[in-house]
């Protein structure tokens, strides 16, 4: 559940990115994200970090593949060195 503070959480939404993206554009304005681009796999991916919902600050990488967007994320900012490195491996077949 969204409650339990995970170490990755991996999301496939049947969304479109932007939109998927777009509800992190208030904690992005106000200062509690910065985002960076960066590769996963062959997508071009949004990497938020800060605060990504309340209470809860620790990683999200967004990006698209096919019709869905994929969330990677970890809850702790803790495993933020581990979710760099598992970010690295992440291949896919499109």
């Amino acid at each position: 559940g969204n409650d339990t503070i995970n170490s990755l959480r991996v999301t496939i939404r049947d969304a479109a990115f932007d939109s998927v993206v777009k509800s992190y554009d208030s904690n992005l304005r106000n200062g509690k994200l910065s985002v960076v681009t960066r590769n996963v796999g062959s997508a071009v991916a949004n990497v938020y970090t800060g605060e990504i919902r309340s209470n809860v600050r620790g990683i999200v990488a967004i990006f698209k593949l096919r019709d869905k967007t994929v969330l990677l994320q970890t809850d702790a900012e803790l495993f933020s060195a581990e979710f760099y490195k598992i970010l690295d491996t992440v291949t896919f077949v499109e």
